[in-house]
Order: C-alpha cells, then structure tokens, then sequence
C-alpha cells in the first residue's frame, strides 16, 4: 500500500507550484485524503491505492475537471497530481471546513440540529442532486460517508465526487454504492447504478436523517440474530418492506426497539410522509415512481415554513395544520397559530422568521438570497410580533379594520390576523386559524 508523508512533494498537473503533503484526514476504500498545501492555500488530495489508480479512474477524473463542478455545493476535483517522479495518482478538490460534520454524528446523537437545519440539508441535498442530474451524471453512492452540512447552519457539501459518471458509462467507475442506501434493483444483481437508484439512495439519506432509522428496518430486521451479508440482501433487496407501509403492518417499529422512528415520524409533515411512503412502496418495484429531487425541494422548504416556537417553553415545532397545535417537548396546546397566506404558501410567524423573495414572487421560486422581512418582537411588549421590512421598496398593508397603511423599509408593522399585505403584485393574508 503506497502512502504519503508528510513534507513529501506531489506534482500538480495545471499548477506550476508543488503541492506539500501535511498531514493524513482519513482513509477509505479507494485511498486516503491528505491535507496539502499548494501556493500558501490548503487543500486536500485524494490519493489512490494502487490498485484504484486505473486508467479508466484517471479518465473520469480528467472528465470531471475538465467539465467542471455543477455547483459550489460540490467537493469537485480540480486537478490531478503525481509524485515527483510520475508514479502513483490523486487529484486535488477543496478541503471541507472543520465544523462541517457526517449525518453519522445526527444518527449517533453526538450532534443534534434543530428542524430548520435538517429541513435546509434536505433542501440543498435535493437541489445538489437535482444540479447533477440534470447534465446527465449519476452519483452512484449516495449515502451518509459522502455529505457533509454545518449543523449551526445546514449549508451542506457533497463530497467524494471522484466516482460520479455520466449516466451508463459504468466502465468508469468500480463503485455502485453503499449497501444501506443501495436500491434493491442493484442488491438483487439486476441493475447497475442510474439516476433512478440516486433517487432510493437520497431518499433513505433523507429519511434516516430525519427519523433516526433505517425506511426497511422494523420487525422484520429485529427478529434477524445474525446480521450477515445473506440477511442484508434479503432484508434489503429481496424482501424490502417500508416500516410504515400503509397496506403491510408487518414490519412496524418495535417500541423499544425503533422508538425514533415511532415517535419522529409522527412529527413530520403530511407532504413528506407522502414522497417516502411513495418513495418505499410503490417505489420499491417502479424505480420511476420514486420522489423526485424538485419534490423534495419543495416538501422541505414547505417544512421550514411550518416551524413554530413553543412561547411557553420555547421548544421548535412543526405546524401539521390538523386542529390545535400543541407542542411536543410541554405538550402544551395552543388555540391556533398566526401565518401568512401567499400564493400557495404558508408561512407560520415565529419570531425571526424571515421572508425571502421565495415567498413573494412567483417568478423567483427558491430565490433565498437575501431576506425581505423577518418577524420580531415589539421593543415594549415581547408577546406582540411584527413584521419588519427589510427590502428597498415600501409594502401596502390593510389593517383588519380596512385602514390603509405604508410599511417602509426598515419599519415594523404589528401581525393581526385579518390583515392584508401588498408585497408589489404579491398579496399577502395574515390568518390565525389552522384548521
């Protein structure tokens, strides 16, 4: 096995500088990652075990490069590099900041992001995805090792790139994925990986973050005493069964057992519910009706829209919009909760939520560059929240008692259910009644 050291040299194949090895980040399958430094920037290099530094591997890396990344949210290769000499074979990417973590860290309870930040990983791991398929290439191992987010924040970056194809070209590349977040098709020998089995592979991503469980292991898996490689495969490929499948009650979460999935999915919103439930029935055996990333994307920014602060122990919540909300951790229950009513969105008005020109212009769907309003409090009474304008431009607004009034930037405009809303061709309703 070859390895680096550190101090060593490596020849870049664009650069005129020479990258410096300082130190090992981690090790995989295919190689070891090493932070470099090239021109006083640092860097990582993926570097190659022998038997991995195939042509076919260094033509879809030149591929890769030569393409260039599909987005920001890519650890993407940018050059190759070599020893001095010309033997071996790694290729240079960006190095991941410190603070980005593994949704390992989620599932194993060392980091716990709130429902806003899950809700954006899920966000940005869609449209990632939706980024990349939409040129054509495929993935090809979707799973918890190859993402990682800020768990303050959600911003997220896909990483180990390096085995990505275009869709087909499978001679490019030894991987078809990770046996968790296979699909079956491919655990069954029938199919190699496609932007189809991406599809499988995001949605038990996304399902396991949010639910702390595997979509397939209930009652089936817990009657299993040895997990081997048979057990794997016939558990997952041959004989998959969705634990919240609505028409096979046969492999439900054990209580005690499966305890997160009993209680989180009863927390997640309707709209969600449905792309896995579709996603892990039907899907299972159609690959094409499995949820696509644009429904993704929308089912989770609708989630960020719904979230709530509990007021009397300031615990976050997800507005289901059925009956009295009532808050999980003090199981509280409040006789309704304020929203805006905007095109076809709700956007439920906790303190700090922010408005975006997502939700005020139709033709600037996702647009979340910059916020236009934010919900705060009243500098004299806390319990009393307002909308603050945060755009250049002046909003009209209609007082419940139908006094018009002007919210210029920078103003604040009290939240009383009944008033309307004029962002330009945008007209808003604050409403109070969930149900």
């Amino acid at each position: 096995m070859e390895t680096l050291q550190q101090g060593q040299t490596l020849k870049a194949c664009f650069a005129r500088s020479p990258c410096i090895v300082e130190g090992l980040l981690g090790s995989g399958t295919q190689g070891e990652v090493y932070k470099v430094r090239l021109d006083d920037q640092a860097y990582a290099v993926k570097w190659y075990f022998p038997q991995f530094a195939t042509d076919l591997q260094k033509a879809n890396i030149q591929r890769l490069i030569e393409e260039g990344s599909p987005s920001s949210q890519f650890i993407w290769p940018f050059d190759t590099v070599a020893l001095p000499n010309g033997s071996g074979f790694g290729y240079l990417m960006p190095l991941i900041p410190p603070n980005y973590v593994s949704p390992s860290k989620v599932l194993s309870r060392k980091v716990d992001p709130s429902w806003y930040v899950l809700a954006t990983v899920g966000y940005l791991a869609a449209n990632s995805y939706l980024t990349l398929h939409s040129i054509g290439y495929c993935y090809r191992d979707i799973s918890f090792g190859n993402i990682a987010f800020d768990p303050q924040t959600g911003e997220t970056l896909i990483c180990d790139c390096d085995n990505v194809t275009p869709e087909g070209l499978d001679e490019f590349s030894q991987i078809i994925g990770t046996p968790l977040f296979m699909a079956p098709e491919i655990l069954r020998g029938e199919a190699l990986p496609s932007i189809q089995t991406d599809l499988y592979s995001l949605a038990v991503l996304l399902f396991t973050l949010l639910v702390l469980n595997h979509p397939l292991d209930g009652a089936r898996e817990a009657q299993i005493r040895c997990f081997d490689f048979e057990a794997m495969i016939r558990l997952y490929g041959h004989e998959p069964l969705f634990i919240f499948d609505p028409d096979d009650a046969s492999n439900r979460p054990v209580p005690g057992i499966h305890d997160n999935a009993l209680i989180l999915w009863e927390i997640l919103p309707s709209a969600l519910k449905e792309l896995f439930t579709r996603t892990f029935t039907a899907g299972l055996t159609d690959p094409y009706r499995r949820a696509r990333e644009s429904e993704w994307k929308g089912a989770f920014c609708d989630m960020r829209d719904a979230l709530w602060n509990c007021p009397h122990c300031g615990a976050e919540n997800i507005c289901l919009f059925q009956g009295h909300p009532t808050c999980w951790a003090c199981r509280r229950e409040h006789e309704s909760l304020l929203y805006l009513q905007i095109h076809h969105k709700r956007v439920v008005l906790s303190l700090e939520k922010k408005l975006y020109p997502h939700h005020i212009k139709e033709e600037r769907l996702y647009d979340f560059s910059e916020p236009v309003g934010c919900v705060v409090s009243h500098p004299k009474n806390p319990a009393l929240l307002g909308l603050k304008n945060l755009s250049p431009f002046s909003w009209g607004a209609t007082a419940p008692t139908g006094e018009p009034r002007v919210v210029e930037p920078e103003r604040s405009i009290a939240l009383l259910p009944g008033m309307k809303l004029q962002f330009g061709q945008s007209q808003a309703e604050l409403i109070n009644d969930i149900t």
